[in-house]
């Protein structure tokens, strides 16, 4: 079995500033970067402010993000294993402003054909007197010299996706698929909380590290975590191939929380509550159904453990406790899972309880919250109710949940 391993520098993420186009029914074309669209607008920018247009005003949306859903709905429907069409996927992304996709998948044929001609010369490589050969920072390596740089950590594989950058010393064929899943995540999360809350595909580059062994990475900031997200730096970080999948699920998506909701707020450095993050990223990776090549999403379906536990919990926290705990209360300290655990019900109960009655309040609080307004004071005027009765409320439904 294989590998190659890399054209080391990571592609840039869009072939120029404006990647997408915007074509009006006037005749009118405008190159962009397609910002959102939905059934009554569509917003994008040239560089300067978002602009909104009317839905029914436009003709043709081309863009990054239609590319990527396309892509991956072709991918899932082909056979991985089949060269010929990987080969035709892979032109179809370099023409559709995926250079990250088509690389990934000459890579992929490599593996699967180490002799393959097309994907050699796609990948700047030339056969010499007896194989092939690719030039890395000036020396010719074979495909056994290219292995072997692969699977050490300063020399790791780079795989840069539409939105990603990922950087690996694992096994380079089960690499490729995480940037599959990687990409298929970050549209399930664009479909669901990016679609109600109005939230921009995001500019900078998150990187994503998954280290083949423990020896290889980094401390992580409290012993027991196998996988988390550096805020400095953008990078989830993944601590072995045994790295708890829940732990690399809720990175992942506050990972997402971060990029998209600065973008979406106009770069600025935001954020919002503890809880809310804690709550959502916990909610979201629960829902993710994770079976590698399969990645799905399963919204609207409790952790019971979480409400089980919160139900016989002699001693909750109170709501307002909840609001107000600082980020050391969830990451650290005798209290910590009961922090996590609350929030993450929270969250499930602002969105799926009393048959969504809060959810649009709770989505106005979250736009409100990251641009400063995240108190709980300010809580309670989003929603209209006493912090008394909301958390009433609340606990109510978790021992519903919970069958208590």
């Amino acid at each position: 079995m294989s590998f190659l391993a890399t054209i080391l520098l990571a592609l840039a993420i869009f072939s120029h500033d404006n990647p997408d186009l915007v074509v009006f029914k006037k005749g009118k074309e405008v190159e962009c970067r397609v910002l959102f669209e939905d059934d009554a607008k569509v917003i994008y920018t040239t560089g300067r402010k978002p602009r909104e247009v009317a839905r029914d005003e436009v003709a043709e949306v081309h863009s990054i993000e239609r590319s990527v859903r396309t892509f991956l709905e072709r991918f899932a429907s082909l056979d991985s294993s089949n060269v010929t069409a990987l080969a035709e996927l892979a032109l179809w992304a370099e023409s559709n402003n995926l250079p990250g996709e088509a690389r990934n998948l000459w890579i992929r044929i490599l593996i699967l054909d180490n002799e393959n001609e097309q994907a050699w010369t796609k990948l700047g490589g030339s056969k010499g007197r007896k194989e092939w050969r690719i030039r890395v920072r000036g020396r010719y390596k074979t495909l056994e010299q290219l292995r072997e740089r692969a699977s050490e950590w300063k020399t790791a594989l780079e795989l840069p996706t539409a939105h990603y950058l990922i950087k690996t010393n694992v096994d380079p064929m089960l690499a490729l698929d995480v940037a599959i899943d990687l990409e298929r995540v970050n549209q399930m999360y664009y479909d669901t909380i990016g679609q109600v809350m109005e939230l921009f595909p995001f500019e900078e580059v998150p990187e994503m590290h998954i280290y083949a062994a423990t020896d290889d990475a980094p401390r992580p900031p409290q012993p027991s975590w196998t996988a988390w997200y550096e805020r400095i730096g953008n990078t989830v970080m993944v601590r072995g191939l045994e790295a708890n999948r829940h732990e690399i699920r809720k990175s992942v998506v506050d990972q997402l929380i971060r990029n998209s909701f600065r973008l979406a707020q106009g770069n600025r450095e935001g954020s919002i509550p503890n809880w809310a993050r804690e709550g959502i990223s916990n909610a979201f990776a629960f829902a993710l159904r994770a079976d590698p090549g399969d990645i799905g999403i399963q919204t609207g379906v409790p952790y019971m453990p979480w409400f089980v536990d919160q139900a016989a919990d002699p001693k909750p926290k109170s709501l307002k406790r909840i609001l107000d705990g600082g980020r050391g209360a969830f990451k650290t300290g005798d209290a910590e899972q009961q922090f996590v655990r609350e929030s993450y019900t929270l969250a499930f109960f602002l969105v799926n309880g009393d048959d969504g009655i809060y959810r649009e309040r709770f989505i106005e609080f979250l736009r409100s919250a990251f641009d400063g307004q995240g108190a709980a004071t300010h809580f309670q005027k989003i929603f209209g109710e006493s912090l008394e009765d909301i958390e009433a409320a609340w606990m109510a439904y978790v021992a519903k949940v919970a069958g208590a």
